[in-house]
C-alpha cells in the first residue's frame, strides 16, 4: 500500500493522489486483483514533471555542496573514521 510505503496516512495520500490526478500527472485504474484498490501510473505530463523535478533537485544539490567539492575526499575519510570508531563501541 502506498500510504505505508511513504509513511503517511491513507487520507493524506488520497488527497495527494487526487491533486496529482487533477493536474494530469497520474492516472488511476482499478486494480485487477483487488476491487477496493487502484493502480497508479504516471501520465506523459507526470513523466515530464518528474524529469524536470529531478533536474532541479540535482542542480540544487550540486550548488549546495559546491563549496566543499574540493574537500570531498577529506570529508569521506573523516566520515569513514567516525563510522569505524562507532562500530567498534560496545
Amino acid at each position: 500500500m502506498l500510504s505505508r510505503a511513504i509513511h503517511n496516512d491513507v487520507m493524506t495520500v488520497s488527497q495527494i493522489v487526487r491533486a496529482l490526478e487533477k493536474k494530469g500527472f497520474v492516472s488511476r485504474v482499478p486494480h485487477p486483483g483487488d476491487s477496493r484498490a487502484n493502480s497508479l501510473s504516471l501520465t506523459p505530463a507526470g513523466h515530464n514533471a518528474l524529469k524536470e523535478s529531478l533536474s532541479i533537485a540535482t542542480r540544487a544539490r550540486e550548488e549546495f555542496f559546491a563549496p566543499i567539492r574540493s574537500k570531498e575526499g577529506m570529508l569521506k575519510r573523516v566520515l569513514a573514521q567516525l563510522i569505524e570508531f562507532h562500530q567498534e563501541e560496545p
